[in-house]
């Protein structure tokens, strides 16, 4: 990895490609979201503790609403 900038990207193309692998294999897609999600949740209470994720995803309905997560 060529530099910290880089690893968001590098970690998002991973993750992609394992959404891709799984909808091939036939899972649905929203199976696949809500499995990715919960594990992404997971991991940053692992992490970082549960006050601090809660606090964290407070503002989450705010920025689905906004439009900061829909992709063309």
């Amino acid at each position: 990895m060529s530099s910290e900038q880089d690893q968001p990207r590098a970690a998002t193309n991973i993750i992609v490609d394992a959404y891709e692998k799984a909808i091939a294999q036939g899972i649905p897609p929203e199976t696949v979201a809500t499995a990715a999600l919960s594990t992404a949740i997971g991991l940053m209470v692992q992490i970082h503790g549960e006050d601090l994720v809660a606090k964290t995803i407070e503002d989450i309905p705010h920025k689905v609403r906004a439009g900061t997560f829909t992709h063309e």
